[in-house]
């Protein structure tokens, strides 16, 4: 590990664990606040939501900190899981999560919104937590979860919901947000049901997975683009499309689908071809104002998939690389010192914790593919 990178690791991994992003005691312990907002005065403006999305990304972001470096402690995890068993409706679902700031409408009323993205990203979660433990109690936990989603957001295995309020009811909060209509972006939702497929062989959940890679599919444009969403053909988010790449690529490459695989390598070539003259990744193709998250997202991939690219896709191998260490750069640039953390883009004011949870996997995977001992392999566990 190059030192600079190895100390930016660590200091992501204790403002992960032990800053107060994540929440140790009280009602609320195992969840974790949406963002750090800096300039805040107060403690319910400074940490405004819980994010229940993320929470569930941290499960899977210490289960792979744990099988990487055996240094996380597993009772962190446990009160994850607690924190979502005292939360979890009795329709086996999770809402977005909770307003610390009443005023933090930002994200709508998250208490009246159960996305089926975010409890895809629990479900993930879970299941890479009983990879580690075998507790059998929270595989029945990830199981209903899996099971209800089928129910409430799918019709004849197809997705046919992004959001249903408190009664299960379908809403939107705003009809040019890509997160609240159904998208390409829920291919990333396979990561779950593979995993819990490869676990119980249960075909239905293959079945899941597979629609939600073809609906994902249909969406992609010929340069490789992949719309966000059926009503908005003009902006793409990078954002969401990043999110299509990671589901596709990851089921692609476990179930041995090359074409699957290839239009997931094409919707990176395309994100490649987007990169800022800044070296990041931005916003939209329209708004190109860089972000961390889909820069550490990008990074990811290709530090993944760079052998696959050059394979099918017949990318220059210094032409990966370029990308790569360009990408590498700009994403150490979004660290904010006196936090330890990382911004959303060079505007924002808050530390971001999903930013960090991307940026903390890159980086990792960054050094151990410059550590020459280690080949990374693209059929990952633990994707955050």
């Amino acid at each position: 590990m190059k030192d600079k990178d190895y100390e930016l690791v660590k200091d992501l991994e204790n403002w992960l664990l032990n800053s107060d992003i994540r929440i140790k005691e009280g009602d609320d312990r195992g969840g974790f606040f949406g963002w750090k907002k800096i300039d805040a005065l107060d403690k319910v403006s400074k940490y405004p939501f819980i994010y229940n999305e993320i929470t569930g990304y941290s499960l899977s972001c210490f289960s792979y900190l744990y099988t990487e470096t055996n240094k996380i402690d597993i009772k962190s995890m446990k009160q994850t899981v607690e924190y979502f068993k005292k939360n979890i409706t009795k329709d086996h679902l999770l809402n977005t999560g909770k307003r610390e700031d009443k005023d933090f409408k930002e994200k709508g009323i998250l208490e009246n919104q159960i996305y089926s993205f975010d409890n895809g990203i629990v479900l993930a979660g879970l299941l890479n937590y009983y990879k580690v433990t075998r507790d059998q109690g929270v595989f029945r936990m990830a199981e209903e979860l899996a099971n209800a989603l089928i129910k409430y957001f799918f019709r004849n295995e197809q997705i046919h919901y992004a959001l249903l309020d408190e009664n299960l009811s379908p809403m939107y909060y705003g009809f040019e947000k890509w997160s609240t209509r159904i998208g390409s972006y829920h291919a990333k939702l396979g990561i779950g049901f593979f995993d819990l497929y490869s676990i119980t062989g249960n075909q239905t959940y293959l079945r899941i997975c597979n629609e939600l890679c073809k609906f994902a599919m249909s969406m992609q444009n010929m340069e490789g683009e992949f719309l966000n969403n059926p009503d908005n053909y003009n902006q793409i988010y990078l954002h969401p499309h990043l999110y299509t790449c990671e589901g596709i690529t990851y089921v692609g490459s476990l179930v041995n689908d090359t074409k699957l695989l290839i239009q997931g390598l094409k919707g990176i070539e395309w994100a490649i071809s987007n990169m800022t003259i800044t070296g990041g990744v931005p916003r939209s193709n329209i708004d190109r104002t860089d972000q961390a998250d889909c820069t550490s997202q990008l990074l990811r991939l290709l530090l993944l998939y760079s052998k696959e690219l050059k394979i099918h896709l017949k990318l220059p191998e210094d032409e990966i690389e370029q990308s790569i260490n360009t990408l590498h750069n700009r994403l150490i640039g979004f660290f904010i010192d006196s936090e330890k953390a990382i911004r959303y883009n060079e505007d924002s004011n808050f530390a971001c914790t999903w930013c960090s949870m991307f940026t903390l996997q890159a980086l990792i995977l960054w050094t151990k593919r410059n550590n020459k001992k280690h080949e990374l392999h693209p059929k990952i566990e633990f994707f955050v």
